[in-house]
């Protein structure tokens, strides 16, 4: 195995890959990240093949970007709760078949990252958060939650639990096959549905 420089663009992408080991298994929909154009390259080209998908939202010197799994996502956005939220959040949601969402979604995280908005909170719905933890940390200011961990809980601890449990498995998982040697593109074979789109 080549030796990898620390902090060169491909250790970074090793070390993302393993904080977003949830979604390239499964367990999560998606995640944001925020990457150099030179990694945001590399991840297009790594992930050519598989069923992650890679959408650009803001570019400010960096390239903030979504990563999803589009099945995952889908059926996410077809939960009647989180529908509601959608549907709830100044009029800005009013087609809410996937493809809609995630334009609707980058252009108002471009308009928070230019300071035009508030935080569009809905962030949380399409990371995976429940919809009730999302609704009371917006009504709480982000106080009185439960626990924090991978999302501030403020209903349902025992079910968090077990979701920041398994999450936490899958990174140690990703993180100890990487640390043996098994290359990158065998960990993404590994992952469910290999078939990349950036979008």
């Amino acid at each position: 195995m080549r030796e990898l420089r620390e902090n060169s663009p491909e250790e970074k992408i090793r070390e993302l890959l393993c904080q977003n080991a949830p979604v390239l298994t499964g367990l999560k929909p998606s995640a944001i990240i925020n990457v150099s154009e030179r990694e945001y390259s590399l991840l297009c080209r790594l992930f050519t093949g598989s069923s992650l998908k890679l959408r650009p939202l803001f570019f400010d010197g960096r390239v903030s970007l979504i990563l999803y799994r589009e099945e995952k996502l889908r059926a996410l956005l077809r939960d009647c709760g989180r529908r509601r939220f959608l549907v709830g959040i100044e009029r800005c949601y009013e087609e809410l078949d996937m493809e809609s969402v995630l334009c609707t979604f980058r252009q108002r995280f471009r308009a928070f990252k230019e300071r035009r908005i508030p935080f569009p909170h809905e962030l949380g719905i399409l990371l995976g958060y429940p919809p009730e933890d999302v609704r009371s940390y917006i009504e709480k200011q982000g106080n009185d939650a439960l626990v924090t961990g991978y999302w501030k809980v403020y209903h349902d601890l025992p079910s968090a639990l077990r979701t920041f449990q398994a999450y936490d498995v899958s990174i140690q998982s990703f993180r100890l096959m990487l640390q043996h040697g098994v290359p990158i593109e065998r960990l993404l074979d590994i992952c469910p549905e290999r078939s990349v789109e950036v979008a």
